[in-house]
C-alpha cells in the first residue's frame, strides 16, 4: 500500500477509504516534534522537508492492534492523515458493530495537502444492512496543479449498481453453458486440501 500511495502522490492527491481492520486507539498519525523549533536540528533531513503539524484526533475506540500500528506508520511515512475523529466527527465514532461489541476499523485517509480542503466528515449511524457504518467525506472544490498522464494510472475497476432484476441477471449469467463449463474446469484444478488452490 505504501508503494501505491507513493506512486499516486507523484501524480496527484490521494484519498483512501474502507475497512482496514485497523484499530488505532490513541496512536498519532503524524511525527511529533519533528520541526526545527522542536530540537530536531541534529537530525539530517532534506532541505524541502515539511514538518508534520500536530493535529489532535479523538477516538472512542481506545484499543489498537497490529494493523493499527501499521496504518499509522504508513500515515507517518507518506504524510497521509486519518480524517476520523476530526471535523464534524469530532468524537471519533465507532464504525463497526456486532454481537461481540463495537470498534473503529473503517477509516478515511487523505494526503496532507488534500486534508485542508475537507469540508466535513461523518460516520453515519449503524443500519441492519451491514456490521459497518457508512463513512462520508465532503471536500471543497479542489483543483490539482499537477499534470496527470492518464495512461500511466491504473485503470480503476468498474462499478455495478444493484437493481431489482440484478439477482435474475446474475443467476442467468451463471447458468449459461459457457459459464458452467468454465466453473467446472476451474473446479477440476482445485485440490481441496491446498489453500493456494482454493484461493486461486
Amino acid at each position: 500500500m505504501e508503494n501505491d500511495i507513493s506512486f499516486f502522490l507523484s501524480k496527484s492527491e490521494v484519498i483512501l477509504s474502507g475497512d482496514f481492520n485497523a484499530r488505532t486507539g490513541g496512536l498519532n498519525d503524524f511525527i511529533q516534534n519533528d520541526g526545527v523549533n522542536d530540537n530536531f536540528t541534529d537530525c539530517p533531513v532534506p532541505e524541502n522537508y515539511t514538518p508534520d503539524l500536530p493535529l489532535e484526533r479523538n477516538q472512542l475506540d481506545q484499543k489498537n492492534n497490529l494493523h493499527g500500528n501499521l496504518l499509522v506508520n504508513i500515515c507517518k511515512t507518506s504524510q497521509m492523515r486519518i480524517v476520523n475523529g476530526r471535523f464534524l466527527d469530532s468524537l471519533g465514532y465507532f464504525t463497526f458493530y456486532n454481537s461481540n461489541g463495537k470498534c473503529t476499523v473503517d477509516y478515511m485517509l487523505t494526503s496532507h495537502n488534500l486534508f485542508y480542503t475537507i469540508n466535513n466528515f461523518m460516520v453515519k449511524p449503524p443500519t441492519d444492512l451491514s456490521d459497518h457504518c457508512l463513512i462520508a467525506l465532503n471536500i471543497f472544490n479542489f483543483k490539482n496543479s499537477k499534470e496527470i498522464d492518464k495512461e500511466e494510472l491504473w485503470s480503476l475497476p468498474g462499478t455495478f449498481k444493484w437493481a431489482d432484476q440484478s439477482k435474475d441477471i446474475y443467476i442467468d449469467a451463471l447458468l449459461e453453458e459457457k459459464s458452467v463449463e468454465h466453473i467446472l474446469s476451474l473446479n477440476k484444478l482445485i485440490d481441496d486440501n491446498n489453500f493456494n488452490d482454493i484461493d486461486f
